[in-house]
């Protein structure tokens, strides 16, 4: 190999290495949201697709917003702590006098079909994740608690243990204020 060869090499070899994935990060950086959703203010609007067996999306009473993937670990625990919370305290899932449970897949069409499906729960589709952002999320899982005036309580990114997730919830029924923040 020459002296110009390997130069070249060099060269090719750092622009792989240093400049290619620095610029993928600041275009990943620049996609985040500039400052996470504030407690107190009100919901932005957003819109989502209904799946499957889900109705309009509730835009009214104290709404549990969760934003996932059916193929997320964390999301498959979290869903799973949900369906236990609905066996132990059914009231919390029961129509007007309940929280309305909203749960959105950013997930591909196909799987969130497939999920939607077979599930027990109204799913509903956040194309190219754009309800998300509207709500600053990160990453799924997603969770965001809206009470009855269409404020924020609450917001949180990553899976939580069950007691946490029941505590919380269990506040949010009784009182329209997570623990918290009391």
């Amino acid at each position: 190999m020459g002296h110009n060869n390997k130069k070249s090499f060099t060269g090719l070899a750092l622009l792989a290495v240093v400049v290619v994935p620095a610029a993928l990060g600041v275009r990943f950086y620049r996609s985040l949201p500039a400052e996470p959703l504030s407690v107190g203010i009100v919901v932005p609007q957003f819109d989502v697709e209904p799946v499957a067996s889900a109705t309009a999306l509730p835009r009214e009473g104290r709404r549990v917003l969760f934003f996932f993937s059916p193929s997320c670990p964390h999301c498959e625990e979290t869903l799973l702590q949900f369906g236990q919370m609905r066996d132990a305290h059914p009231e919390w899932f029961s129509g007007d006098r309940g929280l309305k449970w909203i749960f959105i897949s950013t997930a591909g069409k196909d799987e969130t079909t497939a999920f939607a499906e077979a599930a027990s729960w109204p799913v509903y589709y956040d194309a190219e994740r754009r309800a998300m952002k509207s709500l600053r999320g990160v990453t799924v899982p997603y969770l965001v608690l809206v009470n009855e005036d269409g404020l924020v309580q609450y917001r949180h990114n990553g899976g939580r243990g069950l007691s946490q997730q029941e505590a919380l919830i269990g506040m949010f029924y009784q009182t329209g204020t997570p623990p918290d923040l009391r």
